[in-house]
């Protein structure tokens, strides 16, 4: 009997020293470790959205918040991506705006002859942030002709041909969006990384630790959202987008799968480099993991 409640006790302390660890050091690294446009977006926060359209050449848009901050960006095409991780995100309309036009002159894309095309998504700080606007357009001396207009998330994401239907909820909608947003600095990363030579080919050590990376940002997606059930193969969060390392270089191949029971993730994670697969499966936690096929 004593034994018994010794092998308990043993398999407490290990259970609580593991959950300190997550706490104090996986979490927080992870957390320093993203940039200002890497979060996934937070439906439950969403008020509106203003997408810029400038001389159909830029295509971006600014989410707000109920506290009227910008606290999340969707890029819509390529060279929207020199806002990426520029820390636009967290900040006052005013303050946002003011990095957005200035980032948008030194990549050239914003001039006085340019016309932008704005887009509300709803009613919510609709005239409050055109205003904003004009008054950083004049200090920065930008006689650009403004065209406002309205429109719908659905609308959007059908223009884009994305995945939804008429039955789809706003906040399924902006995942959608988000999912799509997120490629085009990724193309843009890996383009760079590409070009780099001194980057390390994957080895057994390095790919335990880029297929964690992936499960840990499922497993914080759907802690964050308090999602209970999703299906194989859902459109929530797409496993092929999420990046494996830092440089955005590797990410999981479209073999890789996960789904979602009671809070828990289960998942098959596979990275191929140089022709060569590297692969875990998960049931339920990141402590239970194997290597190869589920």
């Amino acid at each position: 009997m004593e034994k018994k409640i010794f092998v308990v006790f043993e398999i407490v302390l290990i259970i609580g020293a593991s959950l300190y660890y997550v706490f104090k050091e996986v979490i927080p690294e992870y957390k320093s470790s993203m940039g200002s446009s890497d979060r996934f977006i937070k439906t439950s926060e969403y008020k509106n959205m203003f997408e810029f359209n400038i001389d159909n050449n830029v295509n971006f848009a600014l989410v707000i918040n109920e506290a009227k901050n910008i606290y999340h960006i969707m890029f819509f095409n390529d060279k929207s991506s020199c806002l990426y991780n520029k820390n636009v995100e967290n900040s006052s309309v005013s303050s946002g705006l003011d990095k957005v036009m200035t980032l948008l002159i030194e990549n050239n894309y914003l001039k006085s002859s340019s016309i932008i095309n704005l887009t509300d998504y709803g009613d919510y700080y609709r005239d409050e942030f055109k205003s904003e606007l004009l008054k950083v357009l004049t200090k920065y001396k930008l006689n650009t002709n403004v065209v406002t207009e309205s429109s719908t998330l659905n609308v959007k994401a059908n223009t884009l041909k994305l995945n939804v239907s008429l039955e789809d909820d706003d906040e399924s909608i902006l995942r959608v969006l988000d999912n799509y947003s997120k490629e085009f600095p990724r193309i843009k990363k890996n383009s760079k990384d590409k070009n780099q030579d001194d980057d390390q080919a994957l080895d057994d050590g390095s790919s335990k630790k880029y297929i964690n990376n992936v499960y840990k940002k499922i497993e914080d997606y759907i802690s964050k959202n308090n999602i209970s059930f999703l299906e194989k193969g859902n459109t929530e969060l797409v496993i092929s987008m999420i990046p494996a390392d830092n440089k955005q270089k590797y990410y999981p191949s479209n073999n890789s799968w996960y789904y979602v029971r009671e809070g828990k993730v289960f998942a098959y994670i596979e990275i191929i480099d140089n022709d060569k697969s590297y692969s875990y499966c998960y049931n339920g936690s990141a402590d239970l993991s194997k290597k190869g096929e589920c």
